[in-house]
């Protein structure tokens, strides 16, 4: 998902979840198959807060049925910068 984002020239990165360091930077914060894992749940949710720029989207799918790569690139369209949490 992330090197799909970059070919289409968005500042896309993967992070450590639990220990985002990024402050105002991202359009959207976007966690796939990820967050259930992981055991800090108040240390994601607010490294995602601070990441987000003030008009920020943080997309969090979850399991329904159909395309969950078209409803992420539906959603991300207006997006320059996304970090992927991992």
């Amino acid at each position: 998902m992330v090197e799909a984002a970059k070919r289409r020239g968005l500042d896309a990165r993967v992070a450590d979840g639990q220990s985002l360091q990024f402050t105002d930077e991202f359009d959207a914060v976007v966690s796939n198959a990820a967050m259930h894992w992981m055991s800090d749940m108040q240390s994601v949710l607010g490294g995602v807060w601070r990441a987000l720029n003030l008009i920020g989207l943080f997309l969090r799918p979850i399991p329904l049925p159909g395309d969950v790569r078209g409803w992420l690139m539906t959603f991300a369209q207006p997006c320059t910068s996304v970090v992927a949490a991992v």
